[in-house]
């Protein structure tokens, strides 16, 4: 085995988590698998100025504010904001990259439609399970849908919040209840 899974570890005070890892280098290297210090993070809560490096055992590991685990944004202020406005730009992006092949193309409607739901919906709620969503986290949503329609059905972005001013946003019903 060349390497092993991520893992997570917790600690009251930073002495008892280096502690923590360099036991886990010891214990892992008998089995000959190591560390990469380089990929290894340490995320203070809450947050602090001190050190931006720790030494542990044979290696540097960066003390960081943020950093992305299996796909999610983990930061020292333990909300959501973060997380939320993270998958809304990587719909984005995705978005973008289908702009012209897809949404600009003559392909119908329907199956455009269904192109947004399967490949972008997914990217965009990654996660969504663990959020604490707030009325501005929803408002954020809900204008990242209305946005990708309006270039999905060629409506300027405009013209559509006109027409949806009255209406209960979409992503609450849609892709926030189980």
């Amino acid at each position: 085995m060349d390497f092993a899974d991520d893992v997570s570890l917790l600690a009251e005070m930073l002495e008892v988590l280096v502690i923590a890892l360099t036991v886990i280098q010891e214990d892992t290297s008998t089995f000959g698998l190591r560390i990469n210090w380089s990929k290894t993070k340490i995320l203070q809560v809450p947050s602090s100025t001190s050190s931006s490096t720790v030494q542990v055992a044979d290696g540097h590991v960066e003390v960081v504010d943020a950093f992305v685990y299996l796909g999610c944004l983990i930061d020292s202020s333990g909300g959501s904001r973060g997380k939320v406005l993270r998958r809304i730009g990587l719909a984005r992006s995705c978005m973008n990259i289908l702009a012209r092949r897809i949404w600009k193309s003559s392909i119908r409607l329907e199956t455009k439609l269904h192109l947004y739901q399967t490949y972008i919906v997914p990217v965009l709620m990654y996660g969504c399970e663990t959020w604490a969503t707030t009325k501005y986290l929803l408002s954020r949503l809900d204008a990242f849908n209305t946005w990708a329609l309006c270039k999905i059905l060629t409506i300027p972005y405009l013209a559509m919040c006109q027409m949806r001013k009255s209406e209960e946003p979409l992503v609450v019903h849609r892709f926030l209840t189980w």
